[in-house]
């Protein structure tokens, strides 16, 4: 059997890029204020 191989890993952080922010605030205020963070594309519609 093959020695046991040690791993680290190191967190700097916690992060968020997403529709609704791009920090954990104003991703988290977004997701509880009801409000979609994503809208239709007028100049793209759909066939």
């Amino acid at each position: 059997m093959a020695p046991a191989i040690r791993r680290r890993a190191v967190v700097t952080g916690l992060g968020v890029i997403a529709p609704g922010g791009n920090c954990r605030k104003a991703f988290w205020e977004h997701v509880t204020s009801d409000v979609s963070a994503i809208r239709e594309e007028a100049s793209h519609p759909c066939p």
